[in-house]
């Protein structure tokens, strides 16, 4: 399997692109593997910024592709027609500036993905433990049974009682539980700071930006579902992918020096 994805790799990208991008994934993983050797940690600064080239650094407005933003979690609606599910490929994906109709609801239609981030069946299962927890027997009942429903049943297999559904997915009751009575917070917070960003930033919510700004779901759906679901007001994110209409907009806003007030226009 890694023999087969070098080759694509070689073919598509060139030997040393290569090179380095295997040269990251087995450092990646021997942290990993070894945790408390913090090599990885003091490697990945450098190669990320002296070794990789980023589409957003062929703009003029200044942007850092590996800053934290805070935004409103209300503010993301639908879900980016890009997502990425390993975690050593999320890396490449950071200050990348690209075209075309992946912001556009009809790239998720086409993958057969789920438009909005409350249809998304995982969302569902998160309602039905905050009803659940607040008394609302009712109203996590039927939830559960539109699950068990659904297309989806035969990946998540069907509930047959609440106690069921609870035990199943206990997991989502003590997240729930912890971000609703402590608070979210970034992964940096999680460890005290005792990691490195480096390998945090992989962990935290991450959203690719659409051609009118428009924030995209991409990665870390279940603290952000909950933090949706309880309504909380900001929460830290990083973003991967932008698109080319977006980055076009933000030199405008750069050297007219507007005031538009967007996240991602806050560094000038």
């Amino acid at each position: 399997m890694l023999l087969k994805t070098f080759k694509k790799s070689l073919i598509e990208e060139g030997f040393k692109r290569t090179f380095l991008r295997s040269l990251h994934y087995t450092t990646y993983r021997a942290h990993q593997a070894a945790s408390k050797i913090n090599y990885y940690e003091k490697a990945a600064p450098v190669y990320y910024k002296k070794f990789r080239s980023y589409g957003v650094d062929k703009y003029r407005a200044p942007i850092d592709p590996f800053s934290i933003l805070y935004i409103n979690p209300a503010e993301v609606e639908q879900y980016s027609g890009l997502q990425y599910g390993t975690t050593s490929d999320r890396f490449y994906q950071f200050g990348t500036v690209r075209s075309g109709d992946w912001d556009l609801p009809i790239s998720r239609k086409i993958n057969n993905q789920p438009v909005y981030v409350e249809d998304h069946y995982i969302y569902r299962q998160i309602l039905a433990v905050k009803n659940i927890i607040e008394g609302d027997y009712e109203k996590a009942r039927t939830i559960q049974t539109d699950l068990s429903q659904s297309d989806m049943s035969t990946v998540l297999g069907s509930c047959e009682s609440l106690d069921e559904f609870e035990s199943k997915y206990d997991e989502y009751f003590d997240l729930y539980k912890n971000i609703r009575d402590n608070g979210y917070s970034s992964q940096m917070e999680l460890y005290d700071g005792k990691r490195t960003s480096w390998p945090d930033l992989l962990d935290e919510v991450a959203v690719d930006i659409g051609r009118d700004g428009q924030f995209l779901l991409n990665v870390g759906k279940h603290r952000f579902y909950i933090s949706k679901i309880l309504e909380i007001e900001k929460i830290p994110i990083v973003v991967l992918n932008r698109h080319k209409i977006w980055m076009a907009h933000r030199d405008i806003c750069y050297e007219e020096e507007s005031k538009e007030n967007h996240p991602d226009l806050f560094k000038f």
